[in-house]
This record gives C-alpha cells, structure tokens and sequence, in this order.
C-alpha cells in the first residue's frame, strides 16, 4: 500500500488465443482467463477508485499493471495428471506436443522478463509460428480454420491407429 503500485501477473496459454482440437475446455477456459484479465486491465484503476476507502494507494492509473502471459507447449507432466474418460482415470500419457515443447527453464526466463518488463501480454510460443499463427487467426480465420482441420484429421487417424493397435494385443 505504502508504494502506491502493484502488479497482477496470469499464467493462460496460446491455446486461449486459438482454440485447439480435443482440449475444447482447456483452450475455452484459457480464453476466459486471458479475457476476464484484458477486462481487469481496463478496469482496474476505475475500480479500485471505486473502493478507494480500502486500495487508496492503489488508485494511480499508472500504479496498477496486468501482465498476461500465454505460452505454448512446455514440458511438464500436464498430460500425464490429466484426467481422462467418465471414470476420472488419470491419463498416465504425455502428448508428443507437450514432449517436444519448450524447457521449463526456457519459459520461466521469458516469463520473468515480461514481468519485470510490466508488459501488458506476452506470446511465448515453443515453436517457430506459432505466434505469427495466432496473428493469422485474426486476419485471415478462414485459413487458420483450414489449417485445423487438417490438424484435427491426423489426431483423428492417430486414435484409430492406436485405438487398432490396442485391440489387437
């Protein structure tokens, strides 16, 4: 209070940018995150003025910052955790984007740089593009939507593959 500033620092995910196949609640709830903090941002110095009598040392409008930060794949055992089916089974598999992401030491290094930087949002994409893809997205969605589907068309093909090699054993 006594420095009359602070910082709001979210965690979302590239994925809140561009939906992506089979992680609908994942990407849907990411967007929301990335949105309900745009919202915050835009907000924030109008509401804690409106609570002035509690954040009094917070209402300077270049006091309060809101960093977002949407990376891509990392490596962690995020898929592993998962729970998986309508049995709440914990999926025990870690996906080949998430096995050839980014180091986590990668991720926190840019991570910590856009904090200090009190940038507004930062893309950390694991892969090159991935950043130009979500611009893309915007300008041109037709393409993007295109690119998806045929995405979507090879994990299609890599659960019946696999789903196959598991009925033969």
């Amino acid at each position: 209070k006594a420095r009359k500033q602070g910082q709001l620092v979210v965690i979302s995910s590239l994925a809140g940018k561009l939906g992506v196949p089979y992680r609908a609640p994942y990407s849907g709830s990411k967007h929301a995150i990335t949105s309900l903090f745009d919202s915050i941002r835009a907000e924030v110095i109008e509401w804690f003025q409106s609570f002035s009598f509690c954040f009094s040392s917070l209402a300077q409008s270049d006091g309060v910052h809101v960093t977002t930060i949407c990376p891509g794949y990392i490596r962690t055992n995020f898929d592993k955790n998962s729970i998986t089916g309508s049995h709440g089974e914990v999926s025990g598999n870690t996906s080949e984007s998430i096995q050839n992401g980014m180091a986590p030491e990668v991720f926190t290094k840019k991570a910590l740089r856009a904090i200090y930087r009190k940038e507004k949002e930062i893309l950390i994409p694991d892969k090159f593009g991935q950043s130009l893809f979500v611009l893309l997205r915007t300008l041109a969605p037709g393409i993007v939507f295109l690119g998806m589907r045929t995405f979507q068309k090879k994990i299609n093909e890599r659960i019946m593959m696999s789903d196959r090699a598991k009925k033969n054993d």
